[in-house]
């Protein structure tokens, strides 16, 4: 404990009981009564009230108590990014079932589009029955006023013309 360095001027601390420790990174500091060797910065004063508090008083150096000035504001900071990650998290749950919702309605449409497929493939073949319902009756319309005469061979050709 007797060879620890200053943290300010980096010399040996010969007297332990003129240094001080910084109560945050326990580094030492001295003390001294000349003002060469106080690199504290404490006061006569100050000394002589941190001996009679037996060390109640806390002390930190100039670099950990710039560190502890900026604690509220990362303490602010740490609260901002908390509720961001909370809005993040309720954000990405609504995404989350957005897509559920998506893919039922995607699996629904594909089953309408599946039984759709299947009623057109009906409707197609209906709608060929009909093409062949029609011609029928478009044929027989042509030909009611046609004599019919059994025994005779019916014509083959494919012009009207021909027919008569």
């Amino acid at each position: 404990m007797g060879d620890e360095d200053c943290k300010v001027c980096k010399l040996k601390i010969r007297d332990m009981k003129e240094a001080v420790c910084c109560d945050s990174c326990r580094d030492y500091m001295h003390t001294g009564p000349v003002k060469e060797k106080n690199c504290s910065g404490l006061s006569t004063t100050e000394l002589r009230a941190m001996v009679l508090q037996n060390r109640n008083i806390i002390f930190f150096c100039n670099d950990c108590r710039d560190a502890f000035r900026s604690v509220p504001l990362l303490i602010r900071q740490i609260t901002e990014i908390k509720n961001d990650v909370k809005t993040l998290k309720n954000d990405v749950e609504i995404l989350k079932n957005d897509k559920i919702k998506c893919e039922m309605e995607i699996a629904s449409l594909k089953a309408t589009q599946n039984s759709t497929s299947l009623n057109s493939n009906s409707n197609s073949e209906l709608g060929l029955n009909m093409c062949e319902i029609l011609a029928e009756i478009s044929e027989r319309e042509a030909r009611k006023k046609n004599i019919i005469i059994f025994g005779l061979p019916e014509s083959q050709a494919k012009r009207q013309r021909f027919l008569l």
